[in-house]
């Protein structure tokens, strides 16, 4: 039941994303509402064991 009712989350917060990026100046809430989206996605599928190390690994190399 938790998986679907994240994963029904993340799909309105995309949802509202995408209906906040028709207009210009709400541009930062959509990008925030696509962040919840992901966060609720990743919430549902999870990542065990977390593996800090290589994500930091990943994070710095995108950043790049």
């Amino acid at each position: 039941y938790a998986f679907s009712r994240r994963i029904l989350t993340g799909l309105l917060f995309s949802c509202l994303g995408d209906a906040l990026l028709v207009w210009p100046h709400y541009f930062l809430h959509g990008m925030a509402a696509f962040g919840v989206a992901q966060i609720m996605y990743t919430a549902a599928f999870g990542f065990k064991p977390l593996n800090a190390s290589l994500g930091a690994t990943l994070y710095l190399l995108c950043a790049m």
